[in-house]
């Protein structure tokens, strides 16, 4: 007996080291360019959360949060060259952030990545027809790499107005915790950024927490009620969290985002019992994925909805809507979008 919890004693403090070791690297961002994460954000002003101590080996549970009314959100992060925006000649990089479905409301923050530093440059928004901006200085950014224990001011200072609103605010930030981060898409490990929150004109204090992942970049964030600032404050007035990335019903989605729309040969072909039909999309549209027979008529709908950018896979099994075996034959494969509509042929063996 003294023996098994010798070895769960050394197992949790090597656990534990490893924890500690936890690094974030400019790699981690680069590696998940054109990535297409998706995300709920509550819209109740209120989410009972527990954020547990700080330290390293934390576990915290956002699988079950009651998070009432959410609004749903997708980011991508590209690399981009000579952007054109006379605001962000520096930037090398962009988050952008569109509502779903997409009302014509995004959010493009331009970046300037380098080995040792993420500078946050400002941020273009757009709704609908109209579009502003905001500088946000030189001093808002995050040293890289981030690991336990990293502690670092910064300070947004807007020069242009974003739509009249200047913000002017200084961050008190640290690496406070690392850890497993459930959330209803899964389990992470990750580490956990606490940002104090001041307004230069003292009308607004508190604070955020930031998960990130080495995998996924940016898990979620927790935003305290106005001038609380408790650390381990329990009423959240938002919470944000990563639910995955989305593909074609059942099928697949890499997290690369194409450049063209493109539909592919199925795979194999002739087939029997079933083929693999895969498709490229480049942006977040409606599309519907049918087969025919050679007469065109229906078979089945494969898909058809909402499909964000992304390379995706769907699996025909020979049957028809109604789940019947349909004969051997040549069947038609079609895909329809606003933007792109294009069919091939394929051959089902007895």
């Amino acid at each position: 007996m003294k023996k098994s919890c010798l070895v769960y004693i050394l197992f949790m403090l090597f656990a534990g080291i490893l924890n500690a070791q936890y690094k974030f690297e400019a790699g981690d961002l680069t590696k998940i360019i054109r990535a297409i994460g998706t995300y709920d954000q509550s819209t109740s002003g209120s989410v009972q959360v527990d954020l547990k101590q700080p330290g390293t080996g934390i576990v915290w549970d956002f699988s079950n949060l009651n998070m009432g009314n959410v609004i749903q959100f997708e980011y991508t992060f590209e690399k981009i060259n000579n952007n054109g925006n006379p605001y962000f000649p520096e930037a090398n990089y962009v988050f952008t952030e569109n509502d779903m479905p997409h009302s014509g409301w995004s959010a493009i923050t331009y970046v300037k990545l380098d080995n040792n530093r993420l500078s946050v440059l400002g941020k273009k928004m757009i709704d609908g027809g109209n579009s502003s901006q905001s500088r946000h200085g030189s001093d808002y950014y995050y040293p890289l790499p981030l690991q336990y224990g990293t502690t670092w001011h910064s300070v947004r200072y807007d020069t242009l107005s974003l739509w009249d609103v200047i913000e002017n605010q200084r961050y008190f930030n640290k690496v406070d915790a690392t850890g497993k981060l459930k959330l209803p898409s899964g389990e992470y490990d990750c580490l956990r950024i606490r940002t104090s929150i001041v307004q230069m004109d003292g009308s607004y204090m508190g604070l955020k927490y930031y998960f990130l992942s080495k995998d996924y970049v940016l898990l979620a964030i927790v935003t305290s009620q106005p001038n609380d600032t408790t650390y381990n404050f329990t009423n959240a007035s938002g919470v944000e969290y990563y639910t995955g990335f989305t593909g074609i019903g059942s099928g697949e989605v890499q997290k690369v985002r194409p450049e063209t729309y493109s539909i592919f040969q199925n795979y194999p072909n002739p087939f029997n019992p079933s083929t693999t039909i895969r498709i490229n999309i480049p942006e977040v549209t409606y599309g519907q994925l049918c087969v025919y027979n050679i007469r065109g008529d229906l078979i089945k709908v494969l898909f058809q909805g909402r499909m964000l950018g992304g390379e995706h896979k769907a699996v025909w099994d020979g049957t028809d809507q109604y789940g019947n075996k349909v004969s051997a034959g040549i069947y038609i494969y079609k895909f329809t979008s606003p933007k792109f509509t294009n069919s091939m042929r394929m051959v089902l063996l007895k």
